[in-house]
């Protein structure tokens, strides 16, 4: 919609400022999901750690569990920080090419 001097309003920079909202969004929940899944594995090391004292389990060392828990966290992370970007990207973008194609 044209302003009063006859021109657009610059939606390139806040087009930008959603964006850079939206992947600070994703890093924020990568970041927080990293955190969550890392204290999940410790607590099974010490789980299996304690049961393996009990003589109930087999013995476990910490490299072993933080490894495979590393792995899938960053995994996990990553497919729920892409899909956060993903729909940040589609919701700023595909709003401004809804409005360009009815033409107003």
């Amino acid at each position: 919609m044209p302003t009063a001097g006859g021109r657009r309003p610059n939606t390139s920079r806040a087009r930008r400022r959603f964006v850079a909202l939206w992947f600070i969004a994703a890093a924020v929940v990568w970041l927080g999901m990293f955190d969550v899944l890392i204290s999940r594995g410790v607590k099974e090391y010490l789980w299996r750690a304690a049961e393996h004292e009990l003589g109930r389990g087999p013995a476990v060392t910490m490299p072993e569990i933080m490894g495979q828990t590393r792995r899938a966290a960053i995994v996990d992370c990553s497919i729920w920080a892409a899909l956060i970007a993903g729909a940040g990207l589609l919701t700023v973008y595909g709003r401004i090419s809804f409005r360009l194609s009815r033409g107003t």
